[in-house]
């Protein structure tokens, strides 16, 4: 049987080795490759970049389908779905190349944003003057009476004042307590807005509201929901003051705010004129709140990764299926379109198509076989018994005729349809509207200058506004919104009119950009907003806007003038916090340099100190945060506590943000050791600085260090190694250290000298050899004992034991020298020892030999020099060289020549003409330059050397003049005094200090 079965393996392996030829001829690699991949970003909205993040109010999609790029001819083979992180697997319904996500979470996050918020209080006075009413939102209408002192003696009531605890209902007349909503505890004016619009701007948590945001991401507010207030603070009305926030009650997408203000004057408010009569009028008190908000969005981000391969099969798949009308009528017929593609092999097999509704087949079609890449359509049509959404399948290849290989998961596709009532303004089948057409809004607006300085007015105007289509819908009413970081306000009218904006600024605008919007809303409750846009407001060059200057601080409790601050307290002390009024300073401060208000923000709730946080609960009113100074604090908690204080002045310059710090000390703090340790420490010997407890110390400040206590300190350590040292101390009041500290001295040991030499080795009988003793201490310690002995070994034994030892005694550097008589071999040797801890000591041998002298032989080298070029200095008048006869003029080419120089005998100095400019070839106009000074002139005469050959001699020049006033002259010739001692036959030699342009050079 094992035979048979060998003979089997051997006759195959022949057939196989006689095929391998012919392999090559058939595609199996290809059959056998691996299917091609892609990957695709979805694009829910925000691109399809692999970055791209979209942002959503709602918490899921319900249906997104995505291109999955698979060319023509292949179909998919396999599909990873990843949403938010997070596999999906093979997630989805695949129709052609097409990939239908259903119901996809997004993934919850947080936003922040910041908005200034002014709800206002709108009050008004009556015809005789003496009474003001008002009404919130969700109370009564409410009149008061004033006190007589807000008549200011001028017979009427000139501002509301405080509010009384009473008021009289104006419905029925009768006396009711004033609504909580309307009058604060202390009197002040309260206005609730109940539905506080949001930011328009949403940024990712941590994002410092308060700063610079461009360049930022964010999103819009269309994109947020579950809004809400969660932090108010002052914003440019100083006494504008919330004290409550959170959600709307009324709408989830607005928020909630509270603020109370007195009502004591008439800044930072406006008269509304009604036209009334008398003493008639309305005020609105601006309330602006900078209002810091949070919100959830949902992130969408995902990919799909994918893999295709060629069709050898039918790839049957449905294309489209699409209503004719935009809008579905309920009770009306509806046409439905669909189309169908083969997107692989051709196959003349009959097969159906099917329409289902709801899951239930509602129509079939038959198709007769398609060809590659070939489309088919169909139509049907359907009639909605109501207005209830119905999800629509397109299933092709619904028997399952043709065999579609591994694209069998491609043949469906899902869609849903929402019919209406009424499609009354909805586009019908044709290009046009139907009859009445749908809602058109139309509109813009200009602002009338681009940039104002600060005070200065603008204008919005409207342009062509006008509402048609729909329901018979009309204009119903404008708002115009104006806003700049967290601050803004709103003017709202029923015609479009222009609006202006004056100075002073409502809604705590100041310097910077400003956004403005207008709104228009139709009676059909439809709303188009034009914008925004924006204008700048600037500084007025002729008043720039300064920052105010401050500082913040912590007060002791009898520190009414609050200077000087303090930085420590004690636990259970009473201390004031605020602004530091410091007389030291020009000007004194705070000040602000244009002589604008102040507003300060105190950062109550950014503190790292929970005791800081927790201060405006226990008095929400003394605690403003805005307030300039804060008294009768309890410093009951012990640590580090910091707050921030910022400021701006009304016209919005920021004076920066400042930290002030409290340390807080227990009643009793114990005191607190510290071990200073000396650099250096060396086995056997004292050492110097000590082991201290100086650096010590007490946080009391009516304390100090009494006492320190060791363990592990000596004042000599007798080895090497590392020793544990503790310390433990005492205040003056017997106070002591709650534990004691530790430290570990290394103690270095005691590096031994080494002895050494620097030796020739080898030297000559009867000729003088220098050595040096260069013995040290690798540890810098003191030598104070080198012995250095010189043996010969005289019977050249190799043993000088029984030499005669001679001492040798080096100069102070270790120098020596040895004049050896005999030739031989020669020991010195050299002992050491350190002065200090333990003496440690070396010794060493070292040897040199001594051969015997070479013979004698001398010479004789004679040679000479000359005599180096001297320098001679000496002073000559203007009138000596041009009158003198020893004086000669000459030049390069002219060995004697005539003086072209004449004397100015009032200067006593030369004159010359013909000159040139310092730097130029041109002449001038002949004209007296500055010459000479003659009582500070010096002629340098250089002696210089140019010799034909050592026999001739050689020839001197003198080349020179130099003012000692700072003036040089280049002269166009030479002067040679005749009476210097020179050789005969001069002439021009080329080493002659000539230099510069012919001419005068200053």
């Amino acid at each position: 049987m094992r035979k048979k079965i060998l003979g089997y393996i051997g006759l195959l392996t022949m057939l196989l080795q006689l095929a391998a030829p012919f392999f090559d001829l058939f595609p199996i690699s290809k059959a056998l490759a691996a299917p091609s991949s892609g990957k695709v970003m979805i694009d829910f909205g925000a691109g399809s970049n692999e970055n791209s993040k979209y942002y959503s109010n709602e918490e899921y999609i319900a249906s997104k389908t995505v291109d999955l790029n698979i060319p023509e001819g292949n179909h998919l083979v396999s599909r990873k779905v990843v949403i938010n992180g997070t596999n999906l697997g093979e997630a989805g319904t695949v129709s052609g190349n097409k990939l239908q996500l259903s119901s996809v979470y997004g993934s919850a996050k947080w936003f922040v944003g910041k908005d200034r918020t002014d709800p206002g209080h709108r009050i008004s006075r009556n015809i005789a003057g003496n009474r003001w009413r008002h009404q919130g939102e969700h109370t009564k209408n409410i009149e008061f009476i004033p006190d007589r002192s807000t008549e200011e003696g001028k017979g009427f009531s000139q501002y509301p004042g405080m509010i009384p605890t009473n008021g009289i209902d104006v419905d029925s007349g009768r006396s009711v307590p004033e609504d909580p909503d309307l009058r604060y505890s202390n009197g002040e004016a309260v206005t609730a807005a109940y539905e506080a619009a949001p930011p328009a701007k949403f940024y990712p948590p941590g994002t410092d509201l308060d700063g610079n945001l461009a360049g930022i991401m964010y999103i819009g507010v269309d994109k947020v929901k579950e809004v809400k207030i969660v932090n108010a603070t002052i914003s440019v009305v100083s006494d504008a003051v919330p004290f409550a926030w959170g959600k709307s009650p009324q709408d989830p997408k607005k928020g909630m705010v509270k603020i109370h203000r007195p009502l004591n004057n008439t800044d930072n408010m406006e008269e509304l004129s009604f036209g009334g009569q008398g003493h008639a009028t309305t005020f609105n008190y601006y309330m602006p709140a900078n209002t810091y908000w949070e919100a959830i969005s949902y992130e969408y981000a995902g990919y799909i990764e994918y893999t295709y391969e060629p069709n050898t099969t039918p790839d049957l798949i449905p294309v489209f299926l699409n209503p004719l009308n935009a809008c579905l009528e309920v009770g009306k017929p509806q046409t439905f379109r669909f189309k169908i593609k083969n997107n692989g092999a051709a196959t003349n097999k009959s097969f159906k198509v099917s329409v289902y509704i709801d899951g239930s087949e509602f129509k079939s079609f038959s198709f007769y076989g398609l060809g590659q890449s070939e489309e088919a359509e169909g139509s049907f049509e359907y009639t909605f018994s109501s207005a209830v959404p119905k999800g629509f399948n397109l299933f092709v290849d619904s028997g399952n005729d043709v065999d579609e290989g591994r694209a069998e998961d491609n043949n469906k596709l899902a869609v849903t349809f929402t019919p209406k009532d009424s499609c009354s303004g909805d586009p019908g089948p044709g290009p046009g509207p139907d009859p009445g057409g749908p809602e058109v809004i139309k509109g813009d607006f200009i602002i009338d200058q681009m940039q104002i300085y600060y005070k200065q007015n603008n204008k919005f105007i409207p342009k062509d506004v006008s509402v048609s289509g729909g329901n018979s819908c009309t204009f119903k009413s404008v708002k115009w919104t104006v806003k700049q970081g967290g601050g803004g306000y709103e003017w709202f009218g029923t015609t479009p009119w222009s609006q202006e904006f004056t100075a002073p600024y409502p809604g705590g605008i100041g310097l910077g950009t400003v956004e403005v919007t207008l709104t228009i809303t139709t009676t059909c409750g439809t709303t188009k907003i034009i914008g925004p846009k924006t204008f700048t407001i600037v500084d007025d060059p002729a008043n720039p806007n300064r920052p105010p200057v401050f500082e913040g601080g912590w007060f002791s409790r009898y520190n009414t003038t609050y200077y000087p601050p303090i930085t420590t307290a004690i636990e259970g002390d009473m201390v004031h916090l605020g602004i530091v009024h410091d007389p030291t300073q020009t000007p004194n401060t705070p000040y602000d340099p244009d002589g604008d208000g102040i507003i300060y923000t105190w950062d109550f709730a950014g503190s790292t100190s929970e005791w800081i946080r927790g201060l405006p609960k226990t008095d929400p009113i003394n605690f403003g945060k805005h307030n300039e100074n804060f008294r009768w604090i309890k410093a009951d908690v012990v640590g580090t506590h910091t707050i921030e204080v910022s400021a701006v002045d009304t016209r919005g310059k920021s004076g920066g943000t400042k930290r002030v710090t409290l340390n807080v000390i227990p009643k009793d703090p114990a005191p607190v050791p510290i071990i200073t340790l000396p650099p250096r420490v060396i086995e056997g010997r004292p050492f110097k600085p000590d082991i201290s407890c100086e650096k010590s110390y007490t946080i009391h400040p009516d304390r100090k260090i009494a006492g320190c206590y060791w363990t592990g300190k000596q004042t000599i350590y007798p080895t090497a190694g590392d020793y544990p040292i503790t310390l433990t101390v005492t205040d003056n009041t017997g106070k002591e250290s709650v534990a004691p500290a530790t430290a570990t001295l290394p103690v270095l040991p005691d590096l031994p000298p080494v002895a050494q030499l620097s030796n020739p080795g080898y030297g000559v009988r009867n000729v003088a050899m220098n050595f040096r003793d260069t013995s040290f201490s690798p540890d810098g310690d003191t030598i104070d004992v080198r012995q250095l002995t010189l043996t010969y070994d005289s019977n050249n034994n190799g043993s000088y034991d029984d030499e005669t030892v001679t001492p040798i005694t080096p100069d102070a550097s270790g120098y020596f020298s040895i004049t050896p008589t005999k030739v031989g071999k020669y020991k010195i040797h050299v002992y050491v020892r350190e002065a200090e801890g333990y003496k440690k000591s070396d010794a060493k041998d070292f040897f040199f030999e001594v051969l015997n002298e070479g013979p004698d032989a001398s010479f004789y080298v004679e040679g000479s020099d000359f005599t180096p070029p001297e320098y001679v200095s000496k002073n000559f008048t203007a009138a000596d060289m041009l009158k003198g006869g020893n004086w000669r003029a000459s030049s390069v080419a002219e060995p004697d020549k005539a003086k072209e120089y004449a004397l100015n005998a009032g200067q006593n100095a030369m004159e010359a003409y013909d000159i040139f400019q310092k730097g130029t070839y041109n002449p001038v106009s002949p004209q007296q330059y500055r010459s000479p000074n003659p009582n500070q002139l010096s002629a340098n005469k250089f002696k210089t050397w140019s010799c034909e050959s050592w026999t001739k001699g050689c020839d001197a020049s003198v080349t020179m003049m130099t003012d000692k006033s700072a003036y040089s002259w280049v002269w166009r010739m030479s002067f040679m005094n005749l009476n210097n001692t020179m050789p005969t036959g001069y002439k021009p030699s080329a080493v002659e200090p000539y230099s510069g342009t012919p001419g005068f050079q200053k």
